[in-house]
């Protein structure tokens, strides 16, 4: 019954991300829609515990991936965000611009949060079943030295059309 859900930073504080995203499925509508937040697990700012992001459990894209498809959901849009590196000194806001356009041109993958937006699947397809092969195959137990559809070693190779 609830069309859109955010989740900023809870996902990383939960004992099981897994039974809260199936939870978040169960309540959202058809066409619900969840957007989360969570600490880049390559980002500066998760290996700093002065930071918001220094608690909790940082996610890659890949986890986070594979996470919201165990759960039903389909990742629709990605951003990266926070690539001003954490400082504690206040001098260093006044490059908070530059060093924000900087990180975004020569270090996405190291942003400080991975935002995603994913929708509510309903239908989970069946994963095709590879074909299995028509060949059967039957071992074949003939002692060392036998011959062939009862032709002995010494009898000509019959030859066709003669």
């Amino acid at each position: 019954c609830i069309d859109r859900m955010l989740l900023v930073h809870s996902l990383e504080h939960v004992e099981n991300p897994r039974e809260t995203l199936n939870e978040i499925w169960r309540v959202l509508s058809p066409a619900g829609r969840v957007v989360i937040v969570v600490p880049n697990r390559r980002g500066v700012w998760a290996r700093f515990e002065h930071t918001p992001f220094g608690n909790g459990r940082p996610f890659s894209r890949g986890q986070l991936t594979e996470l919201l498809r165990e759960a039903n959901f389909t990742p629709a849009a990605w951003s990266d965000a926070l690539f001003f590196p954490p400082s504690p000194r206040r001098s260093m806001m006044q490059f908070h611009n530059v060093l924000e356009r900087a990180g975004r041109r020569l270090w996405p993958i190291f942003s400080g949060v991975i935002v995603v937006e994913a929708q509510k699947r309903l239908y989970q397809g069946v994963p095709v079943a590879q074909r299995a092969s028509r060949r059967v195959f039957v071992p074949v137990f003939s002692p060392q030295g036998a011959t062939t559809l009862g032709r002995r070693a010494d009898d000509p190779v019959p030859r066709a059309g003669g």
